[in-house]
């Protein structure tokens, strides 16, 4: 299925993005996507060979919330414009996502096995060692086989310690992440109305009732 809302292959940033505030739809461009378009194919499999300047961007990660928020330099240098919100499901009680800051490392790989499960995920970008960024899981390298319990489970801590997003947001990464790029995985807190907030307007459409081919 094609991706109509995003370019295919967004073009690359050679300099710092503007400060010019978006709307919430803009930074979640995921909350106006028909659900094909968030677990879909679009048939682009090219690793990307060149990003944005390295510290670009720089990624949080919100265990409590289970968000993923990207943010770009203000005028002082400082990572406090916001660029993309996402909804993601981090690692499970007993096997956690890591916490810290680490610097975004070069493996991506477009669609793939994973090694120790018999299924499988698009747009994988590492983070550090054996923990990734990658789409909702599939049963097969085919986005009609997508897996309902991982669409569902976005917004809840499922994982093995890999970052799931959707479709556009996986590949929103694999474009513009540098590596080198400062990913800070953080516990968060309950306390944090801003996050929470964010959290909430992360909407998207339910399962549909007949499994489209996609």
């Amino acid at each position: 299925t094609q991706m109509p809302s995003e370019p295919d292959t967004p073009p690359v940033q050679t300099e710092a993005p503007s400060a010019t505030k978006k709307t919430f739809a803009e930074l979640a461009p995921t909350t106006t996507m028909e659900f094909a378009e968030l677990v879909g194919d679009n048939g682009i499999y090219e690793i990307p060979e060149k990003f944005p300047e390295k510290g670009t961007y720089k990624v949080v990660v919100d265990i409590c919330h289970q968000v993923v928020l990207v943010y770009s330099r203000d005028e002082n240098g400082e990572y406090t414009v916001p660029e993309r919100y996402m909804i993601c499901t981090t690692g499970s009680e007993e096997t956690p996502t890591p916490l810290g800051t680490f610097s975004a490392e070069d493996h991506r790989v477009r669609f793939k096995k994973f090694d120790i499960d018999d299924v499988y995920a698009q747009y994988w970008t590492q983070i550090t060692g054996e923990i990734y960024f990658h789409s909702l899981l599939y049963t097969g390298k085919d986005a009609s086989d997508y897996t309902a319990k991982s669409y569902k489970k976005l917004g809840e801590r499922e994982s093995h310690g890999c970052i799931r997003l959707l479709v556009p947001d996986a590949r929103w990464i694999f474009y513009h992440i540098a590596p080198g790029t400062d990913i800070e995985i953080r516990e968060g807190t309950e306390d944090d109305p801003e996050t929470a907030k964010i959290k909430e307007q992360l909407t998207r459409p339910s399962l549909p009732e007949t499994r489209p081919t996609l």
